[in-house]
């Protein structure tokens, strides 16, 4: 409920959604490594549970703000529709496998399959990192020449006017 207000409100304040995008991506490969090499010992549990929580209000804060790029990326406006459905390809695909993945390694590995999703998500963290730096470099397109907007047609002269004349 909060996270994406908040990247929202970062954001604005920063001027750049694509900055806090690699910020945020930052964040979770720091709270999923983190949670790579803790021991799993009780005196632990808060710190997991911490480390848990500060990756879920980035990940939902990231998702808030995540078609926000397109128009700072200076994509032109006939290509937002390809772009909205490039980042919704990109970003909800591996709902489909991960958790078959995540489940078939716990299931097989026990704890170590928990090491195997974190390493998995510290790689996806790595690889979305910099996907913000092509972007923020590439130079703004030039304006596109649309036609000049015609005239809004005037009131109807008498002839179109209904009634006695």
């Amino acid at each position: 409920i909060f996270a994406g207000p908040v990247f929202g409100a970062l954001s604005d304040k920063r001027g750049s959604t694509i900055f806090m995008m690699i910020v945020g991506f930052v964040i979770a490969i720091i709270c999923v490594v983190g949670m790579m090499v803790t021991p799993v010992e009780q005196s632990n549990t808060m710190l997991v549970v911490v480390l848990m929580l500060v990756l879920a209000f980035v990940l939902f804060g990231m998702t808030g703000i995540g078609f926000a790029q397109i128009s700072e990326s200076k994509i032109p406006l006939r290509y937002t529709g390809a772009a909205a459905v490039l980042i919704s390809v990109i970003g909800y695909v591996p709902d489909t496998f991960y958790y078959d993945i995540a489940g078939s390694w716990i299931e097989n590995y026990g704890i170590a399959g928990y090491q195997r999703i974190f390493m998995l998500s510290a790689v996806v963290g790595v690889a979305g990192t910099p996907e913000g730096a092509p972007a923020r470099s590439r130079p703004a397109p030039p304006p596109t020449a649309y036609p000049p907007a015609s005239a809004p047609p005037g009131p109807p002269g008498p002839e179109h006017c209904p009634g006695p004349r």
